[in-house]
């Protein structure tokens, strides 16, 4: 039921006609399962950039240090999957220190999925516009289960 309703506002976007036909499903069911989901973010703001890259930063624990043997940056195996327009649908690497990118990608409307051991799975929408400020990044905070 706690997946249901988190998911229930992308579903109620995905209904309502704001997004094009061709736009990907958001939801968790249009992913491919990952042992590591257990609990689900879903950042209800899209990112606006124009090009797919950014990086993914670990938050601190509650009390506010670093878990042991685990850097602000990113130790873990992470697993990003990106779906785009017209079912297109890809694994993108992610480096050591938790960049990624993947090369240029037409404008439009894609949603990704992260998930990592020990961390909240983290689902997100991004638009592709060649308008988006040269700048903007896309930046990933995982937070511990």
């Amino acid at each position: 039921m706690k997946t249901l309703l988190v998911l229930l506002p992308v579903f109620l976007l995905a209904c309502n006609g704001s997004m094009p036909v061709s736009a990907p499903a958001c939801g968790y069911d249009a992913f491919q399962p990952s042992p590591y989901d257990h609990t689900l973010d879903v950042v209800s703001e899209p990112f606006v950039v124009r090009e797919f890259r950014g990086s993914l930063l670990v938050s601190e624990t509650a009390d506010g240090t670093s878990p042991p043997g685990i850097s602000p940056r990113l130790d873990l195996d992470a697993r990003l999957e990106l779906h785009g327009p017209n079912g297109f649908a890809a694994f993108v690497p992610i480096a050591d220190d938790g960049k990624f990118e993947f090369g240029r990608l037409p404008s439009g409307q894609y949603c990704f999925k992260l998930s990592a051991v020990a961390l909240r799975t983290v689902i997100a929408r991004v638009v592709i516009d060649s308008g988006a400020l040269p700048e903007q990044r896309i930046v990933m905070r995982m937070r511990f289960e």
